[in-house]
C-alpha cells in the first residue's frame, strides 16, 4: 500500500539534512580508513629490523 497524498517536494526538504549528515559521516568514515591504512603500511614504523638478529641480553 502506498499514501495517498504524497509530497515529493516536500519529503525531499524534511530529508535533506539526514541525506548530508549520512554522506557527511562516510566522508569522514572514508578519510580515517585512508588514514588508518596510510600509518598501517608504513615501512618506517617499524619497532625493530625484523631482518637483524636480537641483541644478546647479560645477566
Amino acid at each position: 500500500m502506498s499514501a495517498n497524498n504524497t509530497n515529493l517536494e516536500k519529503q525531499t526538504r524534511r530529508h535533506r539534512p539526514a541525506l548530508i549528515g549520512i554522506a557527511a559521516s562516510v566522508g569522514v568514515a572514508a578519510v580515517m580508513f585512508f588514514i588508518f591504512l596510510t600509518y598501517a603500511t608504513d615501512p618506517d614504523d617499524t619497532p625493530f629490523d625484523v631482518n637483524q638478529a636480537a641483541p644478546a641480553t647479560s645477566d
